[in-house]
C-alpha cells in the first residue's frame, strides 16, 4: 500500500490587517510601533 501524506501549509502568509491595526495591537502589549523604509547609510555606495 503506498504511502500518501497530505499536504498542508506550515503557516498563512498573508496578513491583511492595516497597519494602524498592527500599530494598536503593538501599543496595547506595551510597545511602541516604528515604521522605517529606509536608511541612507544603506543607499550610500
Amino acid at each position: 500500500m503506498p504511502h500518501t501524506t497530505k499536504k498542508i501549509p506550515q503557516f498563512g502568509i498573508a496578513d491583511e490587517r492595516s497597519p494602524t491595526t498592527v500599530a494598536d495591537r503593538l501599543r496595547a502589549l506595551g510597545l511602541d510601533p516604528f515604521w522605517k523604509d529606509w536608511d541612507p547609510s544603506i543607499l550610500a555606495a
